[in-house]
């Protein structure tokens, strides 16, 4: 996980990059085989918008986080609020923004056919990895729960029944290392295995001239595999994995300026001055500062998966079977600067007795939370075939208890600091029957239909107390001020349809045309808001949110010299999850009415040997209906959705002495967009392009060399930002921003 963004986590669109390298330098189109139906099949004859990667191409673009896929996917992008700490996908316009760890987001991420509840849990370290495949549109019919503006695969290198084995070392800016392995063999006849590892840690990179540099990091994670063979026909698996990225210092946000109200009631760009605090950082450098918080934070994620497969002589039985658990702790520097408790004109009080103590006011702003889930799922499915076509029919349950816990602070006077303490205890049970059969009504016309019905029942309880942090920080030693200063108990229980029909038409061998309609849901929930103040229970609800998308799309082969995939949709979103951070640093999900359409274009070119040419666009436009301002309402952009992207990738490789050299060059573009729902005119991003150039150089299959340098023009540009309006506070804006030009290089041994 990284502190900000490289190229390939932070370009908002790129292409699937197909492309298979010989020993002779002839590039050639490779059939990715995917199971985005749940069954194998070349990503061109899916009537679905997909990217899909092999594990060799993931390797050849620099692949290393999850979040890396969306440089390389037209009209995909994520969230990262808090920085290496919490993680969401969007997908054309659909997203989920709240950084409160409760949260699920309506774009799904499966990890070996097993879904991921927790967002903090889904920006994870890739390593041996068999595919990816990224799926854009409604999936909620085979898949479920949650995908509703699609979803992203993990497959993970499976026991093979040959030894192999490899290793791979990189080394990087700030002392980057990384060390990634596997090794798989068959053990006894019928019982393979395979064990594969990655560390990784770099030094710390972001100036503290009031404390411990940030951005500092070590990443760990194992995964180990057994595969049973049972009888002729029947298979079984087991996969225990785990993994923890720490970081000893707290997530450090960059002061970014002051903002004022404009004439419409919304923050916009100030001169810049002292920040609420009385601070003022000068040397206009994002990545030096002075931030007096202390601690760490971290995220660890484990779990285990039993995936059965028997197949009889007239249809096919899967049952995959997973618990897991996460635990996180995070610790962020809010206010972007030091104590500054001495220098303003606020009164300071004592938190203990809650009475005045003269001047010197509040001096610091720190926010973290604590998180504890476990999850536990079961889905079982049956297919089969007849002589026009192919069916399916499944179940799936799902259980995640989990306690959350956040707590803001502003330090009335060092060394105490006081703040809300929100916890909130909530569980969700839910079940869910789904089927989906394809019909051929031709050679050439096949109809597909499909449905599922789920059952989704929540339940929450929630406190917020007001705390006195004893040791200045947000540490345990605090004591409670005013317990229950807001309660809530909650309970929500949605009947939810999700439904697909599609038209397939494949005229030849190399083109497809699919006409879609797909109905996506995700169920309601509760809003968990960090100030200790009792709202109403309409606060703390929002409902289900529907998506009908339609969408037209092709798939072509043309002459074995290009691929051309492109895609048209309109999406009427009815009760759409929208999302705001109001006065209070209160989170706030609530309902409103959307509308998205756009086009998705892949374009990859293999023009002579040895040259592959990848380009594509993706254009968005996307509105949320009647947003709520102090003027009135107003119709408005979702949270970070530009409204284009584009990216152009130019690689060319040929024979070297008794190997194959290659140099690539890639650009990505995006278009201005928004931080928040409101379009705050001071939470803007401007548009900008970051170019990544790699060499590589291997031999035989055996052993490679690479070397790479990301964000080569060393672009200074903001993954998140937000203003904030709080008690004792004047309007300021913080923000974190992207990693700076990083090179490396990292060589690679295969055995086998």
């Amino acid at each position: 996980m990284r502190q900000g963004q490289t190229w390939t986590t932070k370009s908002l669109l790129a292409t699937a990059l197909i492309i298979s390298t010989t020993e002779s330098s002839a590039a050639v189109i490779e059939e990715v085989v995917v199971t985005a139906q749940k069954r194998e099949q070349s990503t061109q004859d899916v009537g679905i918008a997909i990217s899909a990667f092999t594990g060799d191409q993931i390797k050849e673009l620099g692949f290393t986080q999850t979040t890396d896929v969306v440089a390389m996917t037209p009209g995909v992008q994520y969230n990262q609020t808090t920085g290496d700490s919490g993680y969401s996908f969007s997908i054309r316009g659909v997203n989920q923004s709240d950084f409160a760890d409760h949260q699920e987001s309506p774009v799904a991420v499966y990890v070996d056919e097993v879904y991921i509840s927790q967002n903090p849990a889904t920006g994870f370290a890739m390593f041996d990895i068999d595919r990816v495949e990224v799926l854009r549109g409604p999936q909620g019919t085979l898949f479920g729960r949650n995908a509703t503006g699609g979803l992203l695969h993990f497959i993970t290198k499976r026991p093979s029944e040959e030894f192999e084995a490899y290793l791979d070392v990189g080394l990087g800016s700030e002392q980057s290392r990384r060390y990634e392995g596997a090794v798989g063999a068959p053990l006894t006849d019928g019982i393979r295995a395979r064990l594969s590892g990655l560390w990784e840690e770099n030094a710390a990179w972001i100036k503290n001239n009031s404390g411990k540099d940030g951005g500092e990091k070590e990443t760990w994670a194992l995964r180990a595999q057994l595969a049973f063979d049972l009888g002729g026909s029947g298979n079984l698996l087991l996969n225990a994995h785990g993994g923890r990225f720490e970081t000893p210092t707290p997530f450090y946000w960059q002061w970014d300026g002051n903002v004022m109200p404009g004439s419409d009631g919304l923050p916009i760009n100030a001169p810049v001055g002292p920040d609420n605090f009385g601070y003022q950082d000068r040397d206009g450098d994002p990545f030096e500062g002075a931030w007096d918080a202390k601690g760490g934070y971290f995220t660890e994620h484990k779990g285990l998966t039993a995936t059965l497969t028997w197949e009889f002589e007239n249809f096919n039985f899967v049952s995959v079977t997973n618990a897991q658990t996460m635990d996180k702790e995070f610790i962020g520097d809010t206010d972007g600067g030091p104590d500054r408790s001495s220098t303003n004109n606020i009164p300071a009080f004592d938190p203990l007795t809650m009475t005045a103590t003269g001047s010197g006011g509040v001096g610091q702003m720190h926010y973290g939370n604590d998180t504890e889930a476990d999850q536990w799922s079961q889905e079982l499915r049956i297919d089969g075939s007849w002589d026009e076509g192919r069916w399916m029919v499944g179940a799936y349950y799902l259980e995640i208890d989990g306690r959350y816990e956040q707590y803001v602070g502003f330090s009335p006077d060092t060394p105490y600091m006081i703040g809300g303490n929100p916890i909130a205890d909530q569980e969700t049970k839910t079940w869910a029957l789904f089927g989906q059969t394809e019909l051929d009504l031709s050679e050439t016309l096949t109809l597909i239909v499909g449905a599922r019905y789920t059952d989704d029942d929540k339940e929450v309880s929630f406190s917020n107390s007001v705390q006195a942090y004893l040791d200045g920080t947000n540490g345990d030693n605090r004591v409670t001020l005013v317990p229950n200063a807001a309660t809530f108990e909650g309970a929500e229980s949605d009947g939810l349809v999700t439904a697909k029909v599609e038209l397939d038409w494949k005229p030849n061998e190399d083109n497809l045309i699919y006409l879609s309609w797909n109905r996506g849901v995700k169920g309601g929930g509760f809003n968990h808001p960090l100030p200790p103040v009792q709202y109403v229970d309409d606060f703390y609800t929002f409902d289900p949110e529907v998506l009908n998308a339609y969408e037209l799309g092709i798939k072509s082969e043309l002459g074995g010299i290009a691929r051309f995939n492109g895609s048209v949709y309109y999406y009427d979103y009815t009760d759409y999850q929208a999302y705001q951070l109001i006065p209070g640093i209160a989170q706030n999900v609530f309902n409103q009415d959307a509308e998205m359409s756009g086009i998705d274009a892949e374009l990859l070119l293999f023009p002579a040997e040895g040259w592959d040419i990848v380009l594509s666009a993706a254009y968005v436009d996307a509105t949320v209906f009647d947003v709520q301002l102090s003027s009135g309402t107003v119709d408005r952009e979702p949270t970070k959705i530009p409204a284009l992207t584009g990216a152009a990738l130019v690689r060319y490789s040929w024979d070297l002495l008794d190997g194959t050299a290659a140099i690539q060059l890639e650009t990505n573009y995006q278009s201005e967009a928004f931080f928040d729902i409101l379009n705050q005119p001071a939470l803007e991003e401007e548009a900008y392009t970051l170019t990544n150039i790699r060499a590589s150089y291997k031999v035989d299959d055996k052993w490679s060399v690479t070397a790479f340098v990301e964000n080569v023009s060393d672009k200074e540009y903001r993954v998140s930002a937000f203003a904030l309006d709080a008690p004792f506070m004047s309007m300021s804006r913080s923000a974190n921003y992207g990693r700076p030009r990083w090179a490396g290089i990292s060589f690679r041994y295969n055995w086998d």
